[in-house]
């Protein structure tokens, strides 16, 4: 599964700043951007950049933020995608569905 992180250019210039926005749709043939305007719900805010291009805030993983933080001085319209882990799965719900007796598989099976 990935994740793509995107800085929304802003509408106007008065607030001074750009939000960064993440998603973990898979967006197929579609660009980030034209993604993130015809389907803005899809995408949820993360954090914020300022109108010299530093990063403000982030909510995410360190090695994201320290990435995107490399990147300075940051600009709109700049696309982060990564290979995100598959969550594992809750040792409860695992015996439940055993006791409905659903088959066991390894992980990446």
């Amino acid at each position: 599964m990935k994740t793509t992180y995107l800085i929304v250019p802003a509408l106007t210039d008065q607030a001074g700043q750009c939000r960064i926005v993440r998603t973990f749709t898979q967006l197929g043939a579609c660009d980030p951007l034209t993604h993130y305007r015809r389907w803005p719900e899809d995408w949820g805010e993360v954090g914020l950049m300022n109108s010299s291009g530093k990063l403000i805030c982030f909510d995410g993983p360190q090695s994201v933020c320290e990435e995107i933080e490399s990147c300075q001085p940051l600009m709109a319209g700049l696309v982060f995608t990564y290979e995100v882990p598959p969550a594992p799965i809750d040792p409860y719900i695992v015996g439940v569905l055993k006791q409905l007796g659903f088959p066991q598989r390894a992980a990446g099976g």
